[in-house]
């Protein structure tokens, strides 16, 4: 009984200096909270999410100032995205083009461009028939950046930095992201059309690409039969960017 005692007595002894050792150990202490990125009435704060990679959470602000020309219906102006870090704050701006507002400008926090870190997506532009518009902001060398859209297989002359994708008239477009630093850009064509069937029925096509060094690189692509279409159960503002979201309550 003595031996069982002081056994126990031993192994609790141990386990608390090695608590203590640990705990004054400055590589193991927490970054300090970051501080709130708004500080203005017209910011919010959207999201608290890791954005710079180090493992720690930091705050999203977003304020969207209007210019003079701009209208309820039809808002044009600024989003000043601002990030939060235990390293201070860092901002971009983003032109928002006149046109239809969506219910929310901010999407989410995703990881599209890197492996560590997630990136930012927000819907500026509602399509209503035209297509939807959004803008990826990521994070290099300590700054956010625009992430530029994958090349277009059908090129036209838009802004290289908008995200264009045309969900109406019988098709789909939207993203899925891997584990980081690749995505699929998907379209899904209805097998029928304003009543009339497509020759061939519902079709799948997905273009892979990864991206490094600031672009992407096209990796693969394929066309599947697919009737899954649907003219009701597709939202823009959440069914365009079907990844994981990286974001914290």
């Amino acid at each position: 009984m003595r031996r069982a005692l002081f056994t126990i007595t031993a192994t609790v002894t141990v386990a608390l200096t090695g608590c203590s050792n640990s705990s004054s150990n400055p590589t193991t202490a927490l970054r300090p909270t970051p501080a709130s990125p708004c500080q203005t009435s017209s910011c919010r704060i959207v999201s608290k999410a890791d954005i710079n990679g180090d493992g720690s959470l930091d705050l999203v602000g977003l304020a969207f100032t209007p210019d003079q020309t701009s209208t309820p219906e039809f808002p044009e102006g600024t989003l000043t995205v601002r990030v939060s870090t235990p390293d201070g704050i860092q901002q971009t701006q983003v032109a928002k083009s006149s046109g239809p507002a969506p219910n929310n400008y901010y999407v989410g926090a995703f990881r599209i461009s890197r492996r560590s870190g997630a990136d930012l997506v927000f819907h500026t532009v509602e399509g209503l028939g035209n297509a939807e518009q959004f803008v990826v902001i990521g994070w290099t060398d300590g700054h956010l950046i625009q992430i530029p859209t994958p090349p277009d297989p059908q090129p036209v002359q838009r802004d290289p930095n908008i995200w264009y994708f045309n969900s109406s008239h019988g098709q789909h477009y939207w993203a899925t992201c891997g584990s980081g630093a690749e995505v699929t850009l998907n379209k899904l064509r209805a097998a029928v059309e304003e009543g009339i069937p497509i020759p061939g029925g519902g079709l799948r096509e997905s273009n892979h690409f990864a991206f490094q060094n600031g672009s992407w690189t096209p990796t693969g692509s394929e066309n599947v039969a697919d009737n899954t279409f649907s003219y009701t159960d597709f939202h823009p503002d959440t069914d365009t960017f079907q990844c994981d979201r990286q974001d914290h309550q």
